[in-house]
């Protein structure tokens, strides 16, 4: 008998099992299964089930690596949420009434880690990969042509040029973080520049 043959006869046999198993099932056994409560989907149970509590959480994060002096981190926030890892905090990301917040608390961890290499604290090649594996930054080279045949090299993407001074770079920052912000609350900034970036 050929594969094909066998499998047929294997599937008459579990739907004729299948069959059986539900028509001697007792009537009481029906309804008590029709009055259980529905099955959660599959999967682990959800850490935070509010918005509130999740970003207390979250709160609670910051103001225990600033006790600490840590930088913040991606997933030492995972872990201090309770996830079992950074994929699990980014897979909340991607439910609706959990994004806008998750998005702000990467925000804040990003913005310390732009400020950190911009100001040379701390090792930059490792600031640079987290920059990078974290929040999207990429290093690409471009040229453009403008019409007269002149060529302009353009740096890292994400990155101003280079600052003729501090105050020069800082208008380049805080008009990125505004940016930034309006983009993770659709649209309005909603952000006290110089009061939201402590921390």
């Amino acid at each position: 008998m050929d594969e094909t043959a066998q499998m047929k006869r294997r599937i008459k046999e579990l739907e004729r099992e299948l069959k059986r198993v539900t028509t001697a099932q007792p009537a009481a056994a029906v309804a008590v299964e029709s009055a259980a409560p529905a099955k959660r989907s599959v999967g682990r149970p959800a850490h935070y089930d509010a918005v509130d509590e999740l970003q207390d959480a979250i709160d609670r994060y910051f103001d225990y690596a600033d006790g600490q002096g840590w930088p913040y981190t991606v997933p030492d926030l995972a872990y201090y949420l309770g996830f079992n890892s950074r994929t699990s905090l980014l897979n909340y990301e991607g439910r609706e009434e959990f994004m806008v917040t998750i998005k702000r608390a990467k925000l804040k961890i990003e913005g310390q880690r732009a400020r950190q290499l911009v100001q040379g604290q701390g090792v930059v090649a490792g600031q640079i990969f987290d920059l990078k594996n974290n929040f999207g930054w990429r290093d690409q080279q471009e040229k453009i042509v403008t019409g007269a045949m002149n060529t302009i090299n353009v740096g890292l993407i994400g990155m101003p040029p280079a600052p003729k001074n501090i105050e020069e770079w800082e208008g380049w920052y805080k008009s990125t973080i505004v940016n930034r912000e309006r983009d993770v609350n659709g649209g309005s900034a909603g952000i006290d520049v110089a009061a939201g970036m402590g921390g």
